[in-house]
């Protein structure tokens, strides 16, 4: 989304709590011998509708309509969610 990558998890893991601490993330996307290193700052939004519309974005994207819907309506909706806002600083080739 635009200068962002948007992600979710649920409330209260580990990656949640990891950026609570410090929003400082490097995410390394590879493929063979070569690599991109995005890095940023994160924000966590925990309001509910906006947390449960992406994490339902995202499951349409990976797991299309019918397994998405699946998901939302026995897990995510039963879930406290987090989405994650990484705003891109920097981007390394390597």
């Amino acid at each position: 989304q635009g200068d962002e990558i948007m992600m979710n998890t649920k409330a209260g893991r580990l990656k949640d709590s990891n950026m609570r601490r410090d929003a400082r993330v490097a995410l390394c996307f590879e493929e063979g011998y070569s690599y991109v290193t995005v890095t940023g700052r994160v924000r966590l939004i925990e309001e509910q509708a906006v947390a449960q519309a992406d994490i339902r974005h995202l499951a349409l994207r990976y797991d299309g309509s019918e397994r998405a819907e699946q998901a939302v309506r026995s897990q995510f909706m039963h879930e406290q969610r987090v989405s994650l806002r990484l705003t891109i600083e920097r981007v390394s080739e390597h």
